[in-house]
């Protein structure tokens, strides 16, 4: 703006628009300067505080899509898993079945589920992984780790469903687990 006249009357159309405003200008006595800008600086802390409130509710609602996703997610990868590999969940000698099929021969199919879905999957005996599409650094596929503590204590404990955010070998997931059998 180029004149204190235009401040002045964008501050007063800004304020009758509903937005709180006040004119800053060279022209203003000291004392309004400083009542001025005290305005503005109150006005910039209330807007402050509403972007972190709005992050809050920005970063919940993220989170709560992420969650769904997952859920979605896990329930295509089940559907089909059980598609392939029809029957019961079963652990005979030590090894997890699914039907006739030892689940650590299944880790192809984790990974045509994970790729067509583009997620990580994992199916533990316990809380050790063992059948997976999480790879490490080096490449790896990541069997023989364990599960987060936190789901081993919903899943394993109580025997409910878990999810949320989760450590995935080191790294943050939004994930859902649910008990196999």
């Amino acid at each position: 703006l180029r004149t204190k006249h235009q401040a002045r009357k964008l501050a007063k159309q800004l304020t009758e628009a509903g937005i709180p405003s006040v004119d800053l200008h060279g022209n203003l006595s000291q004392p309004a300067r400083d009542r001025n800008l005290a305005a503005f600086t109150a006005l910039f802390v209330l807007a402050s505080a509403s972007g972190l409130l709005m992050r809050d509710r920005m970063i919940r609602s993220l989170d709560s899509e992420a969650l769904a996703a997952a859920k979605r997610e896990n329930a295509l990868a089940y559907a089909y898993l059980d598609f392939v590999m029809p029957g019961d969940w079963a652990v005979r000698d030590g090894n997890m079945y699914k039907g006739e099929v030892a689940v650590t021969f299944a880790m192809n199919t984790l990974a045509e589920i994970g790729a067509m879905i583009d997620a990580k999957l994992t199916i533990f005996q316990g809380d050790v992984r063992i059948a997976t599409n999480v790879v490490g650094e080096d490449g790896s596929v990541l069997v023989g780790t364990q599960a987060a503590e936190n789901v081993s204590a919903a899943v394993l404990g109580r025997g409910e469903t878990y999810g949320g955010r989760a450590m995935v070998v080191g790294e943050p997931y939004q994930a859902f687990y649910r008990p196999l059998y």
